[in-house]
């Protein structure tokens, strides 16, 4: 049955309940679910907290939304029995903490949206078992230190950290997301992480990445071989730093396109070795 204050939609030709909307309800828990149910939203509520009851044997839900809520922690067995999930958005929700184990049954995940949260500390094993996140968006926490390497996620193309104002990055943080195609780390201050970064690892497992965004990072300098590997570059974004001299070579990134150097008190710039890029700007 739909539960009250809901409203639900059913499959066709049929009274089994497919999608359940709870959104927007004022509820401050979690209502009795189908258990056909494929889709839950109940996003814009005041809930509280989630039991390891709450979506129990909702074998076939693909598709979460949590998000705007007040669930400051989650039980490790919040999502355990939900192999078929897909989409989980949990973004405003004041989430403070994540158990390493809250992930682990979720092999069909493909995207994860965890940002705008009060998330501080990213453990290195807290995304095992997620292997098939494709997306993962955990902008806007305040997760100071990414320490890594994070490990779990192999098919992960897209991952957004930025507006964390993160100020330590562990070389080897990226190491295992080798199927990264986009990252996104602006609004940090991975300056001096980079600075000292004199063998360009940070960004050296990272073969098939074409868009990254280092923008407002307090820059001041990059090793020259800071994307000797990423010969997919297309777009990088380095604008709104402390660059005056631009040491890497782009002599690898033959597929580089864009380069965004703007607002850097460069002090001079040779474009000799990127002659195919379309857009520059200074």
């Amino acid at each position: 049955a739909c539960p009250a204050s809901c409203s639900c939609g059913y499959r066709p030709d049929s009274h089994v309940v497919d999608i359940v909307d709870c959104s927007n309800r004022g509820l401050t828990s979690i209502p009795e679910i189908p258990y056909t149910v494929r889709e839950i939203y109940l996003q814009d509520n005041n809930i509280l907290e989630v039991s390891c009851f709450d979506f129990h044997n909702l074998k076939v839900l693909t598709k979460l939304n949590l998000s705007r809520n007040k669930i400051a922690r989650l039980p490790w067995c919040s999502f355990v029995s939900l192999a078929s999930l897909k989409e989980l958005s949990m973004t405003r929700c004041q989430l403070i903490f994540l158990d390493t184990q809250l992930f682990t049954t979720l092999q069909n995940l493909s995207r994860l949206d965890l940002s705008t949260n009060n998330l501080t500390k990213l453990q290195n094993d807290t995304f095992l078992g997620l292997d098939s996140l494709q997306r993962w968006d955990f902008s806007s926490n305040g997760i100071k230190c990414l320490g890594g390497p994070i490990y779990g996620m192999p098919s992960l193309k897209y991952l957004d950290i930025s507006k964390n104002w993160s100020d330590r990055l562990n070389p080897l943080f990226f190491s295992e997301l080798r199927n990264l195609t986009t990252l996104l780390l602006s609004q940090n201050r991975l300056g001096k992480s980079l600075a000292t970064d004199i063998e360009g690892i940070s960004f050296s497992n990272l073969a098939l990445l074409e868009i990254l965004d280092l923008s407002h990072n307090v820059i001041q300098k990059l090793s020259e071989h800071a994307f000797e590997r990423n010969e997919n570059l297309k777009v990088l974004n380095l604008s709104n730093n402390a660059i005056q001299h631009f040491v890497p070579s782009l002599s690898n990134n033959p597929k580089l396109v864009s380069l965004d150097l703007s607002n850097n008190p460069l002090e001079g710039f040779s474009s000799a070795s990127c002659t195919q890029l379309r857009d520059i700007k200074l």
